[in-house]
């Protein structure tokens, strides 16, 4: 994970999910799309991380703490009172996107990025920071 943190920061374009999949994948900013600028932000997701052989996973928290491993995405109630995205690892929460964020916010869910076919690699793009 490398950490990356959001460009826009009020307003319904923020980008801190930009962020936060940027993060988890080491990516540039810059060759993830805003999904907050899209209409269907999941949808979008869906189809970005189609050619990596990805799909998210959504999980409903109800405030209840997963012990998920490995990276994710963590979608809380920021103290700004707006959904916000953090980057999760193992059951922790360990990267804010926001700069000076503190990763603190009530758990709404998680994302999760799971494998569609086992025996196909992703885009090798995705190997390509």
């Amino acid at each position: 994970m490398k950490p990356i943190f959001q460009t826009i920061m009020e307003g319904e374009l923020a980008n801190c999910q930009q962020a936060v999949i940027a993060s988890i994948f080491e990516l540039r900013l810059d060759s993830v799309p805003n999904f907050a600028a899209t209409p269907d932000h999941n949808h979008a997701l869906t189809m970005f991380l189609r050619p990596f052989n990805l799909y998210p996973l959504f999980i409903e928290a109800g405030n209840q703490l997963i012990e998920l491993q490995g990276y994710y995405e963590i979608a809380v109630l920021s103290p700004r009172g707006r959904l916000h995205s953090l980057v999760g690892l193992n059951g922790e929460r360990v990267h804010d996107p926001y700069p000076g964020g503190k990763c603190e916010g009530e758990l709404r869910f998680y994302t999760i990025f799971v494998c569609i076919n086992p025996g196909k690699q992703g885009q090798e793009a995705f190997y390509y920071r």
